[in-house]
């Protein structure tokens, strides 16, 4: 798995996402469809940044091995 800059996008309080935040949340996302961890992960960031514009341009990207 590789992520740019995905734990590092900030809330309106300054706090990052985080990677362990983001690693509690992968279990959850192994049974579903790419599309459906797309969405999951959208929204996991969403509702972190709520109004807060984005620091940079995001990559996440996963192989099924």
């Amino acid at each position: 798995m590789y992520l740019g800059l995905y734990t590092d996008q900030s809330n309106p309080k300054g706090t990052k996402l985080g990677t362990p935040q983001l690693l509690e949340q992968l279990p959850s996302l192994a049974s579903l469809s790419t599309s459906e961890q797309q969405q999951k992960l959208t929204d996991l960031l969403d509702n972190h940044q709520l109004d807060t514009p984005q620091r940079d341009d995001i990559t996440f990207m996963g192989i099924r091995l």
